[in-house]
């Protein structure tokens, strides 16, 4: 049986630096398309002087707004959506996220694009969200950010496929099993600190527990999403106000 570690945590939305650059990643070539093909317009039309003019009368303003309008509409968007409950598994397959919306409201699905009847069997039960997934196969990069206390997994090398938001428990056990997946790959880029050396592996901790895939989001999850339902309430609450 294959090893596997698995642990919860939650967030805020409209606080998360990875809920801003999923934002970025969509909004910023949009944005940059837009303005390639407006400029292109008025060179083909204008010439370089009408160029010129695009830049030096008026554009600029009109960007700073847009792009001051678009923070503070995502702003309020992200703080509507509220808090999410995070599952992280790392077994054999590779890295797993799944993030659920705890007591979820019709507001708050339709603010994550969701039907709102995108129920479960039990009213406030939690919903699941999105599901993020990589193989330690596609794994080109890992990179670590302790001040967040997450593990950054790209596939390829610039772009990045999964996230893991680790608590203070779970940090260096993660580490552990990052080195021993993946310390030995001369295809992957490591930080020195996974990187195996001719010393024997570290130990893993007790904690992993035994599993051959990642389980179900079945009983075990609801419960302890259930427990974190009642802080992540407060959580809105205090948001809103």
């Amino acid at each position: 049986m294959a090893n596997m570690l698995s642990w919860y945590t939650s967030r805020k939305r409209a606080q998360d630096w990875f809920c801003w650059n999923s934002l970025a990643r969509l909004a910023l070539p949009v944005a940059a398309g837009a303005l390639l093909l407006i400029a292109g317009l008025e060179l083909a039309g204008g010439g370089w002087r009408g160029l010129e003019n695009l830049f030096t009368k008026g554009l600029g303003i009109t960007l700073l707004w847009m792009l001051l309008t678009l923070v503070i509409g995502a702003w309020l968007l992200f703080t509507l959506q509220g808090t999410d409950v995070l599952e992280c598994v790392l077994d054999g397959k590779g890295a797993h996220l799944r993030i659920f919306l705890p007591a979820p409201t019709p507001l708050k699905l339709l603010l994550r694009g969701l039907r709102p009847d995108k129920q479960t069997a039990y009213p406030g039960e939690p919903v699941q969200t999105a599901s993020l997934d990589i193989a330690w196969k596609d794994i080109r990069r890992v990179q670590l950010w302790p001040e967040k206390g997450a593990v950054l997994l790209y596939a390829p090398h610039f772009w990045l496929r999964v996230w893991l938001p680790c608590t203070a428990d779970t940090w260096q056990p993660v580490l552990q099993e990052m080195q021993s997946r993946l310390g030995k790959k001369k295809q992957v880029s490591l930080p020195a600190c996974l990187r195996q050396d001719q010393a024997a592996r570290p130990a893993r901790k007790s904690s992993a527990r035994s599993s051959a895939s990642v389980p179900p989001a079945s009983d075990h999850l609801m419960e302890d999403i259930r427990r974190m339902n009642a802080e992540a309430e407060k959580n809105d609450q205090s948001a809103e106000t």
